[in-house]
């Protein structure tokens, strides 16, 4: 690999112009749920909460300067999300890990609805 296609690919995803769908949904916050009785050993994922953020502004709003300007359409196709969680037992005691993964919901591509 050469730096020029290095620092070029890095720049673009710096700018925001990679997968428009990579932050549709953020995994914001995971914790334990904090309603378990003392001394009971959570369990991986049922014992677990998240707080889920959009990421993606929608600039096409009939007013841009709303108070929610976040959006789950990505041109014109609605995103949800699935969180994937890793509950496999880490060496060292590590944390269990969690994504989001996020899919559209429209059942024909972008291109062909148009």
């Amino acid at each position: 690999m050469d730096i020029k296609s290095f620092v070029l690919h890095e720049a673009v995803l710096e700018l925001g112009l990679a997968d428009p769908s990579r932050y549709v949904w953020c995994l914001h916050d995971r914790m334990i749920n904090p309603n378990l009785s003392a001394g009971y050993t959570p369990v991986c994922p049922g014992d677990e909460q998240y707080l889920v953020v959009q990421r993606n502004f929608d600039v096409t709003q009939n007013n841009p300067n709303a108070a929610f300007p976040y959006s789950s359409y990505i041109n014109g196709a609605l995103y949800y999300y699935n969180i994937i969680e890793d509950c496999d037992t880490h060496p060292g005691g590590r944390p269990w890990n969690a994504i989001i993964e996020p899919y559209s919901t429209d059942n024909l591509p972008i291109n062909i609805r148009r």
